[in-house]
Order: structure tokens, then sequence, then C-alpha cells
């Protein structure tokens, strides 16, 4: 589920393969299809795109004329993200990567687990990416790939999250814990 940056509306995934707009009354305004089910939803920032992630094995832009861009990957994608300036598009998927795309579907950079990636994140200034994984590891890479930094947890990491100024991070874990941790690992 996701709010609009207005909190006007609000977008959900369904294991339907549905995922539905929604006035913040709970008047439905627009549904999109997946042929499987969604696993995650986003908003742009100025709020007139979402995204959504789904275990048919793609990531939709859906523009607000009806248009669609899809962004493939070899199996089901679990958690998607757009960059601070709209720009750009995370995706995190089984097949242990998570893609930096361009908006029109272009890859741009890469970063490999060695197992899925159910959470993915831009820090504020969009410098910087996080990653969530099967592994037990959240990862924190530069926009190129390069690795700066591992956040360890025992069992797998399915949700990640840069702190508003973006100086802390943030992973839930199949563990049981949520842990705040500093940049630098600690």
């Amino acid at each position: 589920m996701a709010f609009s940056p207005d909190g006007e509306q609000i977008l959900t995934g369904s294991l339907d393969g549905m995922a539905i707009l929604w006035s913040r009354y709970g008047e439905t305004t627009v549904e999109f299809s997946h042929e499987d089910r969604i696993y995650s939803t986003a908003f742009s920032p100025d709020g007139e795109q979402i995204l959504t992630g789904s275990t048919d094995g793609t990531a939709t832009l859906w523009e607000s004329n009806g248009e669609k861009i899809e962004f493939s990957h070899n199996s089901p994608v679990y958690s998607v993200a757009f960059s601070p300036d709209g720009s750009q598009i995370l995706t995190g998927s089984r097949d242990g990567q998570a893609t930096l795309s361009s908006r029109d579907g272009e890859r741009i950079s890469q970063f490999r687990h060695g197992a899925e990636v159910y959470g993915v994140a831009f820090s504020p200034d969009g410098s910087q990416i996080l990653t969530g994984s099967r592994d037990g590891q959240a990862t924190l890479w530069s926009r190129d790939g390069q690795q700066i930094a591992q956040f360890r947890h025992w069992a797998e990491v399915y949700s990640v999250a840069f702190s508003p100024n973006g100086s802390q991070i943030l992973t839930g874990s199949r563990d049981g814990q949520a842990t705040l941790w500093s940049r630098d690992g600690q």
C-alpha cells in the first residue's frame, strides 16, 4: 500500500493481480491489472504515476493517460521505488538483483545479492541505494553499483528504509527485529 504525496489517494496491490487507486474516502478511482500477484506499489514523487511490482516478473510504470512501461525481470518483482526526483526506478526481484532503470525502461545499474531482493529504497538525496535480501543482509550501494556497507541480520531482510535526513537506516527482518543503524554499520 502507498499514500499519494498529497495524501488524497491510496494505492493498494493484491494477490488477485489488481492494483486499485482509491480516494481517501474509499471510492475506487482506477484499477490496474497484472497477470499475477502484486507485491509492491509506489507513487511517483509528483503523484502523477504509479509503480507496481508483480510475481509475473514485471514492474510496471502506469501513466495517468493509461499508457504503461514494463520493466522485466526473469522472476517475480518483490519491491519497487521511485528516486526522489522521480527520474529513475528501482526494482528488487527473486533473481537476486535490484535494478536501477530510467523511467523509459533503460537499465542503468544492477545490484547483486546472493538471494532474492525483498526491499529497495533510495536515500533522501537519491545518491545511494539500499537493498534487503533473503541472504540476511541489507546493503548500502553507490548508484553505480559499488558496495558501501552491509547490515547483517540472522534471517531474511524484508524491508529497508532511510531516515528522512538520510543519516540512519532501518531494516526489518524475519528474525523478528527491526534494527536502526548508522550508515557506517553500527
